[in-house]
């Protein structure tokens, strides 16, 4: 644990949980750089290994349920108000660096089905890994990169 965030690299994910707007994460190679959110900075963001050069990334800020009810300014309990679907979820801003060539690696922003709803630009950073940057702007929570 890193101050007032969660960071750990796993066998076949990799983790930023927690206040971790505006700052840098380097989990061996993977670099996880969360920007502002509604709650100051805390975001979870989850990258998977499908299988060698794919990855899932979800990248969340707040979420509740429509007409949840929060019993207190604090909101540190709903009580029994937890209210319906469709839950709201923030879609954050980030950039994370992916080791992978930015020459042959593409990425896409997903639907709820996990299908592929629009192809995002990869850019190169200096030693010519790719840098996905994902934003509220593509309307998810999901993203796909791979390398095949």
């Amino acid at each position: 644990m890193v101050g007032d965030v969660n960071q750990a690299r796993l066998a076949e994910s990799e983790l930023v949980i927690g206040f971790g707007g505006g700052r840098r994460f380097d989990l061996g190679g993977m670099v996880i750089e969360p920007g502002a959110t509604r709650q100051g900075g805390w975001c979870a963001i989850t990258i998977t290994e499908l299988r060698p050069s794919r990855w899932l990334v979800t990248a969340t800020g707040s979420a509740e349920n429509s007409a949840m009810q929060w019993k207190s300014p604090e909101h540190s309990s709903v009580g029994r108000n937890w209210g319906k679907a469709p839950s709201l979820v923030e879609g954050i801003s980030a950039r994370i660096i992916v080791p992978l060539s930015a020459k042959k690696a593409r990425a896409w922003a997903l639907d709820e089905r996990g299908e592929h709803k629009g192809q995002l630009l990869l850019e190169p950073n200096d030693g010519g890994h790719a840098v996905l940057v994902i934003s509220p702007q593509y309307k998810t929570v999901w993203y796909e990169v791979d390398a095949r």
